[in-house]
């Protein structure tokens, strides 16, 4: 993820891991998709606390194209949202 790569969010993990144990910062925190663009599909946790590659092994096995982001499986389609996995 791009936050990984920030100094500030990395000492701030650091502090979190001390202070409340292994995964305590991850898991009060919250992403908001707002960059469809940078979240990876399969790989980053926006839905829920897991990634959905974890939820659903078969299906990302079976992906054509396992690194897209979410803003390349999802079309407007008749005035909504659809999902577009290959």
């Amino acid at each position: 993820m791009e936050w990984s790569r920030s100094w500030w969010w990395r000492d701030l993990q650091k502090v979190c891991k001390e202070g409340g144990g292994e995964g305590w910062f991850q898991q009060h925190i919250a992403w908001k998709l707002g960059g469809d663009d940078k979240v990876k599909f399969w790989e980053d946790v926006w839905i829920g606390n897991n990634n959905l590659q974890s939820l659903y092994p078969r299906l990302f096995t079976l992906s054509l194209n396992p690194g897209l982001k979410v803003n390349e499986v999802r079309e407007w389609v008749y005035a909504e949202w659809q999902w577009n996995l290959r």
